[in-house]
C-alpha cells in the first residue's frame, strides 16, 4: 500500500552515471519469482563503480523493507 503522505527519496545521482570512486553510488534492483516458482523476492545492491554486489536480501514478500534489509 502506498502512503500518499510519504516524501519521495532524494535523487542523488542526478543522471550522472560515470562513477569513478568506489562506495560513492549504490544502485539496486528487486526481482520476484511468482508462486509457481516458489514466490521468492530478491533485492540486490550494487556499487555503481565496480558493479560488484555489496548487499542482498531474500524474502517471501515484495515489500519495500526488503530493499532496505539488504546489507550493509
Amino acid at each position: 500500500m502506498v502512503d500518499p503522505a510519504a516524501r519521495p527519496a532524494s535523487h542523488l545521482v542526478q543522471r550522472q552515471f560515470t562513477i569513478t570512486r568506489l562506495d560513492r553510488v549504490w544502485v539496486g534492483a528487486i526481482t520476484y519469482r511468482g508462486p509457481a516458482e516458489g514466490g521468492n523476492s530478491l533485492a540486490v545492491r550494487l556499487d555503481a563503480c565496480s558493479r560488484r554486489v555489496v548487499g542482498w536480501a531474500l524474502a517471501d514478500h515484495l515489500r519495500a523493507d526488503l530493499a532496505r534489509a539488504s546489507p550493509p
